[in-house]
């Protein structure tokens, strides 16, 4: 069997056929990641696929392709990337996906840092239906990011899609995948929990989800700085709240943002349902009129982070980051005090880590 080189953007992409009868004719490269490359392709009844390959098809890399392909199976739901079958060749397994039109709201969001409410409000509901499908079944996405979000065109209007469940928790017979230490998913949207290697439950996905919504409403992510400083600041909680950011924000709205963003896991919303319905009450559907917290003011517009976000996806331990936040993790940063939100078991863990390290 052999592998998948990694591409470069700038290598020369030659067509070509993949499966046993060569019944996939490649016809580009849509993307790649640290592990896989997604390739463009029609089949012999013309329709247009997307293919998902891996580099290398060894270890624990072989395990998450299954698991995809079994949690895509299972799930099977208009707001999640839909798959069309599982096919293998000399050059290894690959899954067959529908080919979406349209953009990631990564994309979206460095074109336009701050979407309008309506959008926004699309995105939390296509989202959070997907969601609550998934938790439904016991799977659990832990990678929520705007990469992994899609704005789907369709003839109707534009369908949001999660895509990408090669980190995924799903709950059934064998081993896991991942050991207590272990981070699996994108720092800047990661719960707390995630951050110090815990076992992640659904309200770890609503917290991603919340912090999709508020990078977008906001027109900057929750955290910024090198993965030490983004790191230090999640176990802390230094952060503005939304409704800082956009006094013109309904203020029943920005609490519910903020309650799946809080801390402490208990405080969140108990499933993707009642945080979805939280949500749609108070979504406006036009510019919200008389209704705001402080004196209506246009949202800034901050650019987001020139990182690539399929190469920020972390699968590691909490040993490898806790190393890079070791200089001054808790030095003072300028904000009032509420903002200080401190969870005494995670600091602990944090001081622990760099103990044992140093």
């Amino acid at each position: 069997m052999t592998t998948h080189p990694r591409w470069s953007r700038s290598a020369i992409f030659e067509p070509h056929q993949r499966g046993r009868g060569g019944e996939f004719h490649v016809t580009s490269v849509l993307g790649q990641g640290a592990d896989g490359v997604v390739f463009g392709a029609r089949g012999h009844d013309g329709v247009p696929v997307a293919l998902k390959c891996l580099h290398d098809y060894r270890g624990e890399a072989s395990e998450r392709f299954s698991q995809e392909a079994e949690v895509l199976r299972r799930l099977d739901h208009p707001n999640v990337v839909r798959l069309l079958g599982v096919e293998e060749d000399d050059r290894g397994p690959f899954l067959v996906l529908e080919l979406l039109e349209g953009e990631t709201l990564a994309d979206r969001l460095r074109r336009t840092p701050t979407l309008p409410i309506p959008v926004v409000r699309q995105l939390a509901e296509g989202l959070l239906a997907a969601l609550e499908a998934a938790h439904d079944l016991g799977i659990i996405h832990r990678d929520i990011k705007p990469a992994n979000l899609f704005f789907h065109r369709t003839p109707g209007g534009e369908q949001v899609k999660l895509l990408d469940f090669g980190v995924a928790k799903a709950d059934r017979e064998g081993a896991p995948l991942t050991r207590a230490g272990d981070l699996l998913g994108t720092l800047v949207f990661m719960a707390p929990e995630q951050a110090v290697g815990e076992g992640a439950d659904a309200r770890a996905d609503l917290y991603g989800v919340a912090a999709c919504l508020f990078t977008a409403l906001a027109g900057r992510p929750l955290f910024d700085g090198a993965p030490g400083e983004v790191l230090a600041a999640i176990l802390s909680g230094r952060r503005p709240r939304l409704d800082e950011i956009r006094p013109d924000l309904p203020e029943a709205l920005a609490d519910a943002i903020e309650s799946a963003l809080a801390q402490e896991i208990d405080a969140r919303p108990p499933t993707a349902a009642a945080f979805r319905a939280a949500l749609l009450d108070y979504f406006p559907t036009e510019r919200p009129s008389g209704v705001t917290r402080k004196a209506d003011a246009p949202a800034p517009a901050l650019p987001l982070p020139e990182v690539d976000p399929d190469d920020a996806t972390l699968v590691g331990t909490f040993a490898d980051f806790a190393a890079e936040a070791a200089f001054e993790p808790y030095a003072p940063v300028p904000a009032p005090a509420p903002l200080i939100v401190a969870r005494p078991g995670l600091f602990a863990r944090f001081l622990a880590w760099l103990r044992s390290i140093f």
